[in-house]
């Protein structure tokens, strides 16, 4: 918003009410760029008596897909202001999506197309905030009896490109994961998609679709098991180091039985955090990873929050399940969001007031989004905004 010195004269010349009453309208980052333009407007967003009455930060929220649907949906405490374009409807072929990961910001899709010579699986990474895209190149066709998941990973404060990792999994004749034989990673840094191919099958490692995060250059990831799988980002080298770091908790006595408890990752200012229910479901434990080693860092009781005590349950197969799922831990925020499994609906536990608010009904695969206004890089150059940056 650019403004030249009559233009800035007669807007001083208008009252502040009607001032603040045009600002009101425009989006956030519209607003930020009005507050350089004029002390006075600057001066709005620290009166109380205007403040609420002006443009609030879009603080995000999560991303979702409906099952067998190809429009993506957001949900959150602030509304989008029109500046973020969550529905990624600057992209091509918007219409037809698939919401495949979320990291920092940026969003990871697949686009199916057809073709005369067969189905080709394309991948974009895109950011809503900016609306910067980019095609990636495409990686190595998928064979049978292989599953693949796919995290993306960006850390703008650690560097301004992305990473890809796409897990090979084998599966077994019954559909069943046996476990990792490889892993391809494309970086924008080299726009490029190297496989490593040294991992052990009989390490078992599942790395199934639930939340992760890229700290550092590193991506934590869960395990079906309830791991963390670490792998570092490459820079020189097609085959990154990775280990398996354990966590603290409920564990099956054996590989056989039924694994009802499972937990889910968090961060905030520099702490890896875990969170999972104990045996009984009554209390939710958050771990914080601190000198190497898991600390108890709160005690959150569910029985209060639901109201009852009984959360184990047996299925109609004979096997046990606990009635509630942790879906997202935001320690920054002091929320865990959590699946109800009996009302069927997405809940927002308060960590401050141990009271639960009803967020959406229905379940689905819900992604952390809060909006980036750095720009991603792809080789040496900045990708251009709606540029999709392909090769």
């Amino acid at each position: 918003m650019e403004l030249n010195s009559t233009e800035v004269d007669a807007a001083n010349k208008l009252t502040d009410d009607l001032v603040v009453e045009v600002l009101s309208k425009v989006p956030y980052k519209s607003f930020c760029r009005c507050k350089c333009v004029s002390k006075t407007w600057l001066s709005f967003s620290l009166d109380p008596h205007y403040c609420d009455k002006l443009p609030k930060p879009f603080t995000g929220g999560l991303l979702y897909q409906e099952p067998d649907s190809t429009s993506i949906t957001f949900v959150g405490p602030s509304p989008d202001d029109g500046s973020t374009d969550t529905s990624l409807s600057f992209l091509p072929n918007h219409e037809v999506l698939e919401l495949v990961d979320c990291c920092n910001g940026l969003v990871l899709c697949r686009h199916e197309s057809s073709s005369s010579l067969a189905d080709v699986s394309k991948l974009i990474v895109c950011n809503p905030a900016t609306h910067q895209w980019i095609e990636l190149p495409e990686p190595r066709e998928e064979p049978e009896g292989f599953l693949y998941r796919a995290k993306l990973a960006f850390d703008p404060h650690w560097s301004p490109h992305f990473y890809i990792f796409r897990f090979k999994h084998k599966c077994s004749p019954g559909g069943g994961i046996v476990g990792v034989t490889a892993v391809e990673t494309f970086s924008s840094e080299s726009s490029t998609w190297f496989v490593d191919d040294t991992w052990q099958l009989e390490d078992g490692t599942n790395v199934p679709s639930r939340p992760h995060f890229f700290l550092h250059g590193i991506l934590y990831a869960l395990t079906a098991d309830d791991r963390v799988l670490a792998v570092e980002a490459f820079r020189q080298t097609e085959h990154p180091n990775h280990w398996i770091m354990g966590l603290p908790g409920y564990k099956p006595s054996s590989p056989l039985d039924d694994y009802y408890l499972h937990g889910c990752l968090g961060y905030s200012a520099g702490v890896l955090y875990y969170a999972q229910p104990e045996i009984d479901g009554r209390t939710i434990v958050l771990w914080g990873l601190e000198q190497g080693s898991w600390n108890v860092k709160h005690r959150f009781s569910m029985s209060n929050a639901f109201g009852r005590d009984i959360f184990i349950r047996l299925d109609y197969e004979g096997f046990w399940y606990c009635d509630y799922d942790i879906q997202v831990v935001d320690v920054q925020k002091g929320v865990i969001l959590i699946r109800d499994r009996v009302q069927d609906k997405l809940c927002s536990y308060s960590m401050e007031t141990g009271t639960l608010t009803d967020v959406h009904e229905g379940f689905n695969r819900y992604m952390i989004y809060v909006p980036c206004y750095t720009m991603f890089r792809v080789g040496n150059a900045r990708s251009d905004e709606g540029s999709s940056g392909g090769s």
